[in-house]
């Protein structure tokens, strides 16, 4: 028995920005790691790893904790809520960012190593956390993937739409609200709430509300979340993408 074995996550990615066969040879052991990649451009990998891993993440963030899971392994041993995630990623996320930098392959290849980081069941991940600084994470992580979404499928996208809406509803009872959501809450019914968080430039830095069928998207959604529990909602969604 190794006295010196530990625990790992099986999710790994270290991304060296290197065109050097002497930095390939040095770290010859990168050929064999599929955790580690030395590439002329990290851009890609940063891509990847921002939209599928970080952007899921902020997606589900409000919806997780609406549905009482503390973390995220919890979360991930809820069928539905995995099935809401796949379908994010696979049916919304990916079309969203293939193309001529990256394919549908690599696109999937790295869904699925989400998938299996998110299931860790050695890993207390907290989705208190993953809220911290929640509006500016959705401006970095997410806005780009709505924007692009509609443009390429012509439809607004319904998963990202319930995400976004889960993080108003969030937000309505948030410790800390640099966005001043919370006060909208107590101005505005939930229609023009919407209206008005989506047309906030400041925040999103461009005008989400003229983006075709995204604001009565998450209008119905967040309409939903208020008369409905979150995993119904989440049912509700997953049926639809059948």
């Amino acid at each position: 028995m190794d006295d010196l074995a530990i625990l790992v996550e099986p999710f790994r990615l270290w991304a060296i920005e290197s065109n050097s066969d002497e930095v390939k040879k040095v770290l010859s052991f990168a050929s064999v790691d599929k955790g580690m990649a030395i590439v002329p451009d990290i851009g890609k990998l940063k891509e990847l790893k921002l939209r599928l891993l970080n952007g899921s993440h902020t997606f589900s963030c409000g919806l997780a904790l609406l549905c009482n899971f503390s973390t995220v392994k919890e979360a991930m041993r809820n069928e539905d809520f995995v099935l809401y995630i796949q379908n994010l990623l696979q049916k919304e996320i990916i079309p969203a960012i293939i193309g001529e930098e990256i394919s549908i392959e690599e696109a999937y290849d790295f869904a699925g190593s989400v998938i299996d980081r998110f299931s860790n069941p050695f890993l207390d991940h907290s989705w208190k956390s993953i809220s911290f600084n929640y509006t500016s994470k959705l401006q970095m992580r997410t806005i780009a993937l709505i924007e692009k979404y509609t443009l390429k499928q012509q439809i607004a996208p319904q998963c990202m739409a319930l995400g976004f809406a889960a993080y108003l509803l969030f937000m309505k009872d948030a410790d800390e609200d640099e966005s001043t959501i919370s006060y909208l809450w107590d101005e505005y019914d939930p229609s023009e709430l919407v209206d008005k968080v989506l047309s906030n430039q400041k925040l999103w830095n461009m005008d989400l509300s003229i983006i075709p069928g995204f604001a009565v998207a998450v209008k119905t959604q967040l309409h939903l979340l208020l008369n409905y529990p979150a995993l119904e909602v989440i049912k509700r969604m997953n049926d639809s993408h059948k």
